[in-house]
């Protein structure tokens, strides 16, 4: 069920959630299922939705800064988090910090940290403003397939009673960056919509961007995650580029930008120049489209990329976790023998 996001479907959907229910609503990085984050029963219901693990936390978003109060501990760095506060939000950065007890341990997987931001989206903010609640969402998909950026992919995805306000197609178009504060050691727990040289240029320091503990820490940190239903293949831009003849014979590929002399229906593109930016937020409504497609399997380019350069860690971050598995496939194998 979809709804255009008016004042008075807003409120209906402020309601919903009060009364314990879980609704979709976008937001600039990805659509999210939403639910009442002081409400454990409600928030049962997303996992139940999605099959999500219960070891996986969720996200709590917030629309002003004295829910940001009541669900965290006053036991951090002020100064950091004041700066990336006033820098990113609202915006696609995600804090971990310690939680307040108010926030059930449903939502935080049962650890002590809570991972809370406030989304730049005007209906997001409405709605939480309108429930003044905060709202624990994941991304409103099948668990471990490609976040939805549309209202139709959550309709795709779930089931068709989960009721969906529509904000149109998202701006940033993958999750949010995740940033571990609540420890002494900063991390990066999941490259998104704020690049690491954006966070760094703030706190005028170097970021880690590995830690051995974020499968408990933070979502989306599953090997394998946003996957295609398709079966999808990182390769190298010089296979790529060999096969690109072949094409009408092949499955589809997508490159990181146009070529203009490629006219094939089953070659797409990230992006007409190869912006970082614009292939980050290009990327899942592009892996949708090529999964629409339902050839046997997606063939996607990966150029030699500095992970600190602009949104590159947050591109290879997804297709590797996308194709992570298929590595060693025998059809990449059979590919490589009879067309290289």
């Amino acid at each position: 069920m979809i709804f255009r996001p008016t004042k008075k479907t807003i409120k209906r959907f402020a309601e919903l959630l009060l009364k314990g229910e879980v609704i979709s609503f976008p937001t600039e990085t990805v659509y999210g299922l939403g639910a009442n984050a002081f409400d454990p029963v409600a928030v049962e219901k997303i996992f139940k939705i999605k099959k999500r693990p219960f070891f996986d936390p969720l996200i709590v978003h917030i629309s002003d800064y004295r829910m940001f109060d009541s669900i965290v501990e006053n036991h951090f760095d002020k100064r950091i988090v004041e700066k990336l506060i006033k820098r990113f939000w609202p915006g696609p950065l995600t804090l971990v910090l310690p939680k307040s007890p108010l926030i059930p341990d449903i939502v935080t997987a049962g650890l002590k940290t809570v991972a809370v931001r406030m989304p730049d989206n005007p209906v997001a903010l409405s709605l939480i403003r309108e429930s003044k609640v905060p709202v624990a969402a994941p991304s409103a998909n099948r668990f471990g397939m490609i976040s939805p950026v549309t209202a139709i992919q959550v309709q795709e995805q779930l089931s068709h009673k989960i009721p969906i306000l529509d904000g149109g197609r998202t701006s940033v178009g993958v999750e949010s960056t995740i940033i571990d504060l609540s420890k002494k050691k900063i991390s990066i727990l999941r490259p998104g919509g704020i690049s690491v040289s954006e966070i760094e240029k703030v706190l005028n320091q170097k970021i880690s961007l590995k830690n051995k503990s974020i499968k408990t820490v933070a979502p989306g940190q599953l090997k394998n995650h946003y996957s295609t239903f398709t079966p999808l293949f990182t390769v190298s831009s010089k296979f790529i580029y060999n096969l690109l003849p072949y094409a009408n014979r092949l499955p589809v590929i997508l490159i990181f930008w146009k070529k203009p002399s490629l006219g094939n229906n089953y070659i797409k593109w990230f992006s007409k120049d190869g912006d970082s930016k614009t292939v980050c937020r290009n990327l899942f409504i592009t892996l949708h489209s090529a999964d629409s497609e339902k050839k046997k399997a997606i063939l996607v380019e990966i150029p030699l990329l500095n992970k600190r350069d602009g949104f590159n860690y947050t591109i290879l971050d997804r297709l590797t976790k996308a194709s992570r598995g298929n590595e060693r496939s025998l059809f990449v194998r059979t590919l490589l023998h009879k067309y290289i």
